[in-house]
């Protein structure tokens, strides 16, 4: 899943099977005609409005985090990095705050409740608790969002200057 559409379109950008999809609408509708185990789209979870505004709430209480580049990102770092996570959690929201401020592409494993990707989170890391950090790169499997967060802003973010 890409961020933006590099024709100009609406994000989100879905890249799958050589097929490009864009806009959430489109996106959601692809993913369930071919992975989901019917064809019916499920209602929506909450109305589009109160969606958008839970989220919109959620961004003006971070203040912005997660939404613009941090001067202390290394462009063109491309490290192997998968993010077991979930929407709903406050934990992996600071993961991928961080994530999107360094410019560090990463694959999200969404891993929720009742998720077939929780046995395999629990194989690799001995629990089922989200976020976890995979770093194929250096070889580092991380849970607890504090200690990702630490381990990415060490590992691939720039010194920190006076005022950062």
């Amino acid at each position: 899943l890409k961020g933006v559409d590099p024709a100009g379109g609406t994000p989100p950008l879905l890249e799958d099977g050589g097929q490009v999809i864009v806009g959430a609408d489109a996106v959601i509708e692809h993913l369930f005609r071919l992975y989901a185990p019917t064809s019916e789209l499920p209602p929506p979870a909450e109305p589009e409005i109160q969606s958008r505004a839970s989220s919109l709430l959620a961004a003006t209480l971070r203040r912005g985090r997660g939404v613009a580049l941090s001067p202390r990102a290394l462009l063109g770092v491309s490290p192997e990095l998968s993010l077991f996570s979930y929407e709903g959690n406050q934990f992996c929201r600071l993961v991928r705050e961080v994530l999107c401020e360094l410019d560090l592409p990463y694959t999200l494993l969404s891993a929720g409740k009742g998720s077939p990707r929780r046995s395999q989170l629990l194989d690799r890391s001995g629990a089922t608790t989200c976020p976890h950090l995979v770093d194929d790169t250096a070889g580092v499997s991380l849970g607890e969002s504090a200690d990702i967060v630490a381990y990415l802003l060490a590992t691939y973010a720039a010194p920190a200057s006076e005022g950062d």
